[in-house]
């Protein structure tokens, strides 16, 4: 929620560092891995988008959507 609240307000890099801690904690939790894939996509960095949402889908595969992001960020942009 903080780093919602933060990326909200044009703060990515925090957001960014929120969710980065947030992994050290739970490295397995595909939501925040999808998490950091929206904040690049938002910051229009696609390759760090696209290793984001891919390493989303491996932890959570049957996710189609992040099957589509992983492969084209763009896609997250509308």
């Amino acid at each position: 929620m903080k780093a919602a609240a933060l990326a909200r307000f044009d703060e990515a890099a925090a957001a960014e560092a929120t969710l980065v801690r947030a992994l050290r904690r739970e490295p397995g939790n595909f939501i925040t891995w999808a998490l950091l894939g929206d904040v690049s996509t938002r910051q229009l960095r696609f390759a760090s988008a696209a290793r984001y949402y891919g390493r989303a889908h491996e932890l959570n595969p049957r996710n189609v959507a992040l099957a589509l992001l992983a492969r084209d960020p763009r896609a997250a942009t509308g």
